[in-house]
């Protein structure tokens, strides 16, 4: 009875030992499954924060651009202001010009019209004087 219970046992024992055997498998398995996950969500986060380094880089040579382009407005609405300044100073000085041009104008027909006047005067006296003489 002794030897028949030993083996009870020992069959019992084995069953055991083949069930512990196949959660042993079962739980590598599902180890290797998690290690698998763990790999590729190590790999993703990588990846990730690769891109972010690359968006940071990027985000950083925008902003770059974005201030060399207001420091190339302001220069540009700069120097389009002195050009209005310059412009207007010049329609200014035209316009003086101008009405300088037209006031000695003026002036010159007056003074053309008085030296006419006097030519006709000068030869209407050399005529008396002439019709004088005789």
């Amino acid at each position: 009875a002794d030897i028949n219970e030993l083996e009870i046992a020992l069959d019992h024992a084995n069953k055991a030992n083949a069930e512990a055997q196949k959660n042993i498998k079962r739980y590598q398995q599902e180890l290797q499954d998690v290690q698998g996950i763990t790999q590729e969500e190590q790999r993703a986060r990588d990846e990730a924060r690769e891109q972010l380094g690359i968006s940071k880089r990027r985000a950083h040579a925008l902003q770059n651009e974005l201030e060399e382009s207001r420091v190339l407005l302001e220069h540009s609405d700069r120097s389009r202001r002195q050009a209005e300044q310059e412009l207007s100073d010049a329609h200014e000085q035209l316009s003086e010009v101008s009405a300088e041009s037209a006031s000695n104008a003026a002036a010159k027909r007056k003074r053309d019209s008085e030296l006419h006047t006097m030519h006709s005067d000068l030869d209407e006296l050399l005529n008396e004087a002439k019709n004088s003489e005789e």
